[in-house]
């Protein structure tokens, strides 16, 4: 009996050793990682602060999760890269979605409609993130896009650089141009032809003359060596544009619920205090060089800048609300509720 009785023991203290031996405590877990498949080359003012952004989330969620990134194209192309985190060849993502899908967003070319607020790219980032937290019909097409959205940020306001000058409405007339999204519509109704370029396809159209100019933003200019085949900068930008970061959603599912929290509550505002100080830092920088490489800046005169913001109301905007009526959108509240939540962030 007493045999038995200490046979019994040692099993039962056996499977409490395996038991403590075999199941890896929290503490010990490996972290989860997550691909991240980001277009631009590391380097830039924006590449930095997500870096920053990706450190700063890994220790706020214990180290639970750790980046793998992903620069210049080298998982996913520029226009591939939402394709790509919805099939989980990237677990995250980042983009000018919006301007590169007009068919999949609609509702939010919105937030790159030309002369939609003074070119304040933090005004911008916040207004946006207001408006998805506030109207439903904007979060709802997020949701059907199958991906789950991380965060928007903005850029530096759309300007040109250009191997022609370009100094009135009429100077567009003729010229091709790398545009795409709302820029592109306005282009072509000024007489202008939009060739649907990536930006990383730019410096060679640009060398071999098959564009005349392109839609830029200030800190991409000198990494892209926008200044060796361009002559003319044109400024202030005309657009405020907008940065999607996507994740796969069946990996947004599978997260833990404190990792998930993080996200929720203070990945995206985090995102957009890093990216803004990065913008704001690198802007007069940028131009400098620019300066500094021989590119003359021409800034457009605010009586002619109110005649381009005129010949935008009609293909641009009012196209935008006409495709939201067919839609049942209330595109003209979403619009107005920009113009007044903006003013509140402007700088």
């Amino acid at each position: 009996m007493k045999r038995t009785l200490g046979i019994a023991a040692m099993i039962i203290a056996g499977l409490f050793l395996s038991a403590t031996v075999f199941v890896p405590s929290q503490a010990g877990a490996a972290p989860i990682t997550l691909k991240f498949s980001d277009p631009s080359p590391d380097g830039q003012c924006r590449t930095i602060a997500y870096k920053k952004w990706g450190d700063w989330l890994e220790e706020r969620t214990g180290n639970k999760i750790k980046f793998e990134w992903y620069w210049a194209q080298s998982l996913a192309k520029a226009r591939d890269n939402v394709d790509a985190t919805k099939g989980g060849l990237a677990d995250m993502s980042t983009n000018s979605s919006f301007g590169y899908h007009k068919s999949l967003f609609p509702i939010w070319q919105f937030s790159e409609l030309l002369f939609l607020g003074p070119a304040d790219h933090g005004a911008h980032a916040w207004t946006v993130k207001e408006l998805y937290e506030t109207i439903p019909v904007l979060r709802e097409e997020l949701d059907k896009a199958g991906l789950k959205i991380i965060g928007i940020v903005g850029a530096h306001a759309t300007h040109f650089m250009s191997r022609k000058p370009i100094r009135k409405l009429e100077d567009f007339k003729g010229l091709r141009i790398r545009a795409f999204g709302p820029m592109g519509d306005w282009l072509k109704s000024v007489g202008s032809a939009p060739v649907g370029l990536t930006i990383y396809e730019t410096y060679e159209a640009m060398q071999k003359g098959t564009v005349d100019a392109t839609q830029t933003y200030m800190y991409i200019n000198v990494p892209y060596k926008l200044h060796e085949v361009s002559k003319y900068a044109i400024v202030p930008g005309i657009q405020n544009i907008t940065v999607s970061m996507f994740m796969n959603k069946d990996l947004w599912e599978k997260l833990p619920k404190d990792v998930k929290e993080v996200f929720e509550k203070e990945a995206w505002t985090k995102l957009c205090e890093l990216a803004i100080k990065g913008y704001d830092d690198d802007y007069n920088k940028s131009a400098a060089e620019l300066k500094a490489n021989g590119i003359e800046f021409i800034e457009i005169p605010r009586a002619e800048m109110a005649r381009w913001r005129k010949s935008a109301q009609e293909p641009v905007i009012d196209k935008w609300l006409d495709n939201m009526k067919k839609m049942g959108v209330d595109g003209q509240m979403i619009l107005d509720k920009y113009d007044e939540v903006y003013k509140k962030y402007e700088r």
